[in-house]
């Protein structure tokens, strides 16, 4: 499964105010350093750890058939060390980004575009 680096912009917590909630799974906006603001689960272990500002390390699920459940993104990491969070941004932005046709359950793939191979 794919990782991306993320910063935590606010937790859900079942117990917080104004959360009524049907399980006890934590739960946190990330906005992700290359891509968009998503929800994801935070890892049992990591919850009484994580603070909003927190850069993570985010486990993102890759598309499953249309008979497997949905896996949800979840927070595997929390990287306190500023140091490092740079040098991963930096490494990060000397990939480049790939280009990955979107896949809907129920519906043919997406086709890549003609110039994706070359």
């Amino acid at each position: 499964m794919p990782y991306e680096l993320g910063k935590v912009e606010t937790i859900i917590r079942p117990s917080d105010e104004g959360v009524v909630s049907a399980d006890q799974q934590v739960l946190a906006t990330v906005s992700l350093h290359r891509g968009p603001t998503i929800i994801a689960e935070v890892d049992p272990r990591l919850a009484g750890e994580l603070e909003e500002d927190d850069h993570v390390i985010v486990d993102l699920p890759l598309v499953p058939s249309p008979n497997e459940a949905r896996p949800q993104p979840r927070i595997v990491k929390i990287i306190k060390d500023e140091k490092l969070v740079n040098r991963m941004k930096a490494e990060i932005e000397k990939e480049p980004e790939a280009v990955v046709p979107a896949v809907v359950p129920g519906h043919p793939p997406t086709p890549p575009p003609e110039d994706m191979f070359g």
